[in-house]
């Protein structure tokens, strides 16, 4: 497995714990080519959350250094109303 995979991989693990420490049962994709990483249930909320896992990264020139580069859902994602849920390292994650 490469950097960038296990980087992903570490990522995604930090966010299943992050959403099962908030009351949601969480469950990981089988397929690698899946638009969706992990599905949160939380059966109180009766809240089904499907989820993109997106290891942040920061632009290191120009006039926006230092901040997030955005990545975008694909048309797939859209459709099936995937969130995407930004990991930026030491348990801190944003939800778009």
């Amino acid at each position: 497995m490469n950097k960038k995979h296990q980087k992903g991989t570490s990522s995604e693990l930090a966010a299943a714990r992050y959403l099962s420490d908030k009351g949601y049962y969480v469950f990981f994709r089988l397929s690698v080519t899946s638009p969706i990483d992990l599905v949160a249930v939380n059966h109180r909320k009766k809240e089904v959350l499907l989820i993109d896992v997106k290891t942040v990264s920061l632009r290191l020139t120009g006039k926006h250094k230092g901040k997030r580069i955005n990545r975008r859902a694909s048309p797939e994602q859209k459709k099936l109303g995937v969130k995407i849920l930004y990991y930026y390292g030491k348990n801190k994650f944003e939800l778009h």
